[in-house]
This record gives structure tokens, C-alpha cells and sequence, in this order.
């Protein structure tokens, strides 16, 4: 029974609202002979360089220091609050304009994914009856799931 104990234990409960999002942009950079570029410091100033002084560049200066809060690059994708202006779905892939600073190297956007909160971890999800209680189903010490309580105890 300590096996469950130690699985339960770990549940973070979050009321995620309706409004819950994020966009997901994936990103493709090259040098000027078509290598993928590896370094993730080179990648994230080529897109700076890119989105924020090339494709952005007309943005007012408040609405873009506005958006720089919702941004988190990641490598080979970056995260939004909100989407980006421009870089609707239908639009992508698109290579952003950089400068000679990017010296040959390119960045592209190559798709854009919307995501919300699952419909089971919004605030009036799944009602549940008087004296009814719902845990999480899933091991906190690996990456199964359970359908029932009877496959997580005998997990452990």
C-alpha cells in the first residue's frame, strides 16, 4: 500500500480556467550551405534577429515588449501566450527576414500548433456524485497510466 501512498502524494491539484492556451511554433534553422545549425545560443539570436528585428519589426515597440512576455524559445520550437501576428497556420512555413548579422544563416517557421486545456482539467470538468471521490491514475515514478485502481495497486 506504500506504493499507492507514494503515488498519491505527488498529485498537484490546478483548476485550469476555460481560457487556458498556448501556441506551439516550430522552428527549422540553417547555415547558408543548408546544415541544420545545433547550437541552441545560435539559434535563439538568429531568432531575435528574425522575428523580433526582421518579421516584427513594424510592430510598435509596446505591443512587441508586450509579446516578448508571452515568448519562450526552446530550441527547435517556441511557446506563445497568444499567436503571433502574421504567422497564421495557413501562412506557414515562412522563412523570416533576417540581417547581415545572420550572416548567410536562415530560420524558418515550419508550423504552428494550438493547444488548450483538456476538457477533464477545467474548473467544471467531470461532476462527481456526493461522497464521491477522483484521484489521479497515473505513476509518479514512471510513465504509466492505469484504467482502474485494481491495475495501479498492482503496479506496486
Amino acid at each position: 500500500m506504500s506504493g499507492l501512498t507514494s503515488c498519491l502524494t505527488n498529485i498537484v491539484l490546478a483548476d485550469v480556467t476555460e481560457g487556458f492556451q498556448f501556441y506551439l511554433y516550430s522552428v527549422h534553422v540553417e547555415d547558408a550551405h543548408g546544415i541544420a545549425i545545433d547550437s541552441r545560443h545560435r539559434r535563439k539570436f538568429l531568432f531575435n534577429v528574425g522575428l523580433l528585428d526582421g518579421f516584427l519589426k513594424d510592430m510598435p515597440q509596446k505591443a512587441k515588449e508586450d509579446l516578448k512576455r508571452v515568448l519562450f524559445f526552446h530550441g527547435s520550437f517556441f511557446f506563445s501566450g497568444r499567436p503571433v501576428p502574421g504567422l497564421d497556420p495557413e501562412k506557414l512555413p515562412l522563412e523570416l527576414p533576417v540581417s547581415e548579422k545572420a550572416e548567410g544563416d536562415k530560420i524558418k517557421i515550419m508550423q504552428m500548433v494550438h493547444y488548450t486545456a483538456p476538457k477533464e482539467m477545467k474548473i467544471g470538468g467531470p461532476a462527481l456524485k456526493k461522497h464521491e471521490v477522483a484521484f489521479d491514475l497515473r505513476c509518479s515514478d514512471c510513465t504509466k497510466a492505469f484504467a482502474d485502481v485494481g491495475a495501479l495497486l498492482q503496479h506496486w
